[in-house]
């Protein structure tokens, strides 16, 4: 709401101070959401579950070109319809914040990080209707997270997740943002001004509905038999592929070719959502342990929205120092890195259970020579 009605024309720093704090709050949300749906799953679905609370966002992906078309073509004043689609956005956050209030905490975490027992067993009944017990002094880890971090394989495992992510946002936002100079060259030139606007946010809208949002659902439906691995390999595969076509034939970014290159950009969306785009997601909760997950979740996500800053400021550069076609070699070479991160460094989490693909099973055995106690 700070950022539709309390900015000024032309206060782009002001702006920025609204967009600082709303990325507080997404921040926050992408740690915290991915965890607790992690820990409320079984091993069977978790994938599907975790896969099914990002996905809502490839209906948000969609909303957006569809209420700025309503908004435009109801008549309503340019000037203030900027306003009303940052304002829209207050309604999912308050949403959030009424019902993310009346979730109890999740019984792992009381159990595993706060050795509250009691809590654990009651949350867990209370959220699923199943009477269970818990045993503390068996099943909190009491090593410092401080200790955990600096651990070899949390580092490395962290490389993979926060590293593939960053080289999926680049792609994705750096592409995204992009897209309405790229989709505007399809536009023959006699088409100008509001006009023009319309059909590239029509475009838009296109490529969304009939591309990403099936990958989405897609990905996340069939993630626990196929595997976040296999998907998030052959993503980055296809991006590279779909990437490189658009990079080497260059004549597609014209008004001449506007089915082939819808074609070929909604190839390289889908399979951004149909590949990493979910999988960075779910990966993150399910390969860190309860004491770190939050962390290991947040500081993934920090490393996409990193790549998401340098995508969104570099490819505007390269796009204009090596043009469109030189931007989209670049990330197709990006795509390959990326590609190279997912087979090295990350494990396949599919029907594990937590405990054992995170390493918490190591961490409660060690806790079991350090104080003579039996791990369950």
């Amino acid at each position: 709401m700070g950022s539709a009605f309390l900015t000024p024309v032309n206060g782009v720093y002001i702006l920025i101070a609204w967009r600082f704090i709303l990325g507080i709050g997404i921040g926050g949300d992408y740690a915290t959401s991915s965890t607790i749906m992690a820990e409320y799953s079984n091993s069977r679905s978790r994938g599907k579950l975790v896969g099914m609370v990002f996905s809502m966002q490839s209906f948000g992906l969609l909303a957006g070109p569809l209420i700025s078309l309503g908004l435009i073509f109801s008549g309503i004043d340019l000037g203030l319809v900027w306003k009303l689609l940052l304002a829209f956005g207050a309604i999912p956050a308050i949403i959030v914040v009424y019902y993310r209030r009346k979730m109890p905490e999740t019984p792992r975490y009381s159990l595993r990080v706060k050795g509250d027992a009691k809590g654990a067993s009651s949350n867990w009944q209370k959220y699923t209707g199943i009477s269970t017990t818990a045993d503390a002094s068996t099943e909190t880890v009491r090593e410092s997270w401080i200790s955990i971090i600096k651990q070899k394989r949390f580092l490395l495992t962290l490389l993979g997740t926060a590293g593939s992510w960053f080289l999926m946002d680049w792609a994705l936002y750096g592409n995204s943002i992009m897209s309405n100079s790229m989709l505007s060259a399809l536009v023959p030139s006699a088409v100008t001004g509001l006009s023009r606007l319309i059909t590239t946010t029509e475009y838009s809208a296109l490529i969304f509905g009939v591309a990403a949002l099936p990958g989405y659902w897609l990905a996340t439906f069939t993630i626990d038999r196929i595997g976040r691995k296999p998907i998030q390999t052959i993503g980055f595969a296809a991006m590279a592929v779909s990437f490189g076509i658009l990079g080497i034939f260059h004549q597609l970014l014209s008004a001449s070719f506007v089915a082939e290159f819808l074609v070929i950009y909604g190839m390289s969306y889908f399979f951004i959502e149909f590949g990493p785009n979910v999988t960075t997601f779910i990966y993150p909760p399910e390969v860190f342990p309860t004491k770190v997950r939050g962390l290991g979740s947040g500081a993934s996500a920090a490393g996409g929205k990193t790549g998401a800053f340098l995508g969104t400021f570099l490819n505007v550069i390269i796009s204009a120092s090596l043009g469109e076609s030189g931007l989209f070699l670049i990330l197709a070479f990006l795509s390959v890195i990326g590609l190279i991160f997912t087979v090295v460094l990350l494990p396949e989490p599919k029907r594990l259970d937590l405990d054992e693909i995170s390493g918490e099973n190591e961490l409660l055995k060690g806790e079991a020579l350090r104080t003579g106690t039996k791990a369950n």
